[in-house]
């Protein structure tokens, strides 16, 4: 277990120098270790959510707790905005006010609309309420930092439940639109309705392009040349007029 943990970290640390060219905080090492050791999470999970850290809430909280870093050019193209990022004029407002009143509820109010969005990011939908308010409560009294409270929604059951019937959904979208493309492929060129069953032929296209050993371009070019190869030359010469 050791071992592996050992692992673990030395493959984060280089994600943080290849992505930011800075050593991760080590209590971030820790919160993305732990998870991953123990079975709970991949290690993709890690590398995606380091990966978005560039625009996300998470760079403001790391800057403001002087871990300041540069962006190469790597990271900027390999990782996608997963959340709207919290400016640190707004990090630094995430504590409740000594005294109470209204500067205590607008924190509570700044808060909300965060955690409302990791839920929406990573769920789909708004957390019910009794988790809302406890990531809320848990990042108000400092039990969470934000890093903490992103990964608590992010591996919980919803989020993984929520990521597998979005990747369901999107190859189901995937292989629909390889069909349409097929189909019309061949009423193009070999005048076959698109209402028609697909053919042993067209099958065959569909599980290339499905498993990416052909490209849209060479199943166009292929279908076209089997089409004109089925043209048949006239048997004589037309007669000409006299």
């Amino acid at each position: 277990m050791e071992e592996r943990k050992t692992v673990v970290k030395e493959y984060i640390h280089k994600l943080f120098h290849q992505m930011y060219n800075t050593d991760v905080p080590p209590s971030l090492l820790e919160q993305y270790a732990l998870p991953i050791v123990s079975g709970q999470a991949q290690i993709d999970d890690a590398k995606a959510h380091i990966a978005a850290i560039g625009e996300g809430p998470l760079r403001a909280y790391l800057s403001q707790a002087g871990f300041p870093f540069g962006i190469t050019e790597h990271s900027t193209h390999s990782k996608s905005q997963l959340i709207p990022p919290i400016t640190e004029h707004q990090t630094s407002t995430l504590s409740v006010s000594p005294t109470g009143g209204e500067a205590s509820q607008l924190d509570q109010t700044q808060v909300k609309e965060y955690v409302d969005k990791l839920y929406l990011t990573f769920t789909g939908r708004l957390g019910d309420p009794a988790s809302t308010n406890y990531v809320v409560r848990s990042i108000i009294d400092k039990s969470f930092s934000l890093n903490q409270a992103e990964l608590h929604v992010r591996f919980s059951k919803e989020a993984k439940a929520y990521g597998a019937k979005k990747k369901h959904d999107d190859e189901d979208k995937k292989r629909e639109k390889l069909r349409s493309y097929i189909a019309e492929l061949y009423r193009v060129y070999a005048n076959y309705p698109t209402t028609n069953p697909f053919t042993p032929e067209m099958e065959e296209f569909f599980n290339h392009l499905l498993n990416n050993t052909m490209s849209l371009q060479d199943v166009e070019d292929e279908v076209r040349m089997r089409a004109l190869m089925t043209i048949k030359p006239p048997s004589h010469a037309p007669v000409g007029k006299r």
